[in-house]
């Protein structure tokens, strides 16, 4: 059982719903103070893309590890070394590549098609960018549900978010703004696998994860209730919940990145 809830994830995991729940408090109690942690080079948006170089080197220490047990490289090696390369690139986009840091400008050919003139292309088309976001983070979410029902712990020889992380990522797109709820995306789809998390604590008799199961139904509770019932709050910046929705996606994504690293050295 240790080894489907390793202490990392389950920190990984409280530290998403304790911020997600704080957050949530601080949109309907202390709304400026929410909003203000959200701007260029602010709180979020530094802490994501930090996040998301800390879970680029751990994919590649990963891969670097794999590559020592292994000198004969294979595709669990490229796959942890492309990840790495990609959550590298995700740390420059969040970042425009140090643009707002250093003062740089905007080529004009960017800043053409860039919605907010920005030395990065995801803001190109946001919209897509979110959405498949969310797709891959559905995508993980319901490939780790149905790998845990069916008691198997790796896809191409790569270990799966484990119950804790599970659960980390079903939960992660939940937290967005009551106009995108039902925007004919395929994330909600993912709450429909969270029942075998409640199925495998009853036949593991396992309270640990009974207890992660109730806290994740008292999270997605609390930021349905605030985020989509009180939506008097919600007016302001409406970047605020895409950009605490990516801070978490990459502090969750250390804790199985992590998962990754110790795997190649044991």
């Amino acid at each position: 059982m240790n080894s489907k809830m390793p202490v990392s994830s389950q920190i990984g995991f409280a530290t998403l719903c304790f911020i997600y729940i704080v957050l949530s408090f601080l949109l309907v109690n202390m709304t400026n103070l929410y909003h203000s942690l959200d701007h260029e080079s602010g709180l979020y948006e530094l802490l994501g893309a930090f996040s998301l170089l800390i879970t680029s080197f751990l994919l590649f220490f990963a891969a670097y590890k794999r590559s020592q047990l292994q000198p004969k490289k294979n595709l669990p090696f490229y796959l942890l070394l492309g990840a790495g390369i990609v959550f590298f690139w995700a740390w420059g986009e969040e970042l425009s590549w140090g643009q707002h840091m250093f003062g740089t400008v905007t080529p004009e050919w960017l800043a053409q098609v860039n919605d907010q003139n920005e030395t990065n292309l995801h803001n190109i088309n946001k919209k897509f960018f979110d959405r498949w976001l969310d797709r891959c983070i559905t995508l993980v979410a319901i490939i780790a549900a149905v790998f845990h029902l069916l008691g198997k712990e790796r896809i191409l020889n790569l270990r799966i978010p484990d119950y804790c992380l599970g659960l980390a990522f079903i939960l992660v797109p939940l937290y967005r703004r009551h106009e995108t709820f039902w925007d004919n995306d395929i994330w909600p789809i993912a709450f429909l696998f969270f029942p075998i998390y409640v199925y495998l604590a009853i036949k593991k008799r396992s309270t640990t994860l009974a207890v992660y199961c109730l806290f994740f139904v008292l999270t997605t509770a609390v930021v349905v209730y605030t985020n989509h019932f009180k939506i008097e709050f919600l007016r302001g910046n409406t970047n605020v919940h895409h950009e605490i929705k990516e801070m978490m996606f990459s502090i969750i994504c250390i804790f199985y990145s992590y998962r990754l690293y110790i795997d190649e050295k044991s």
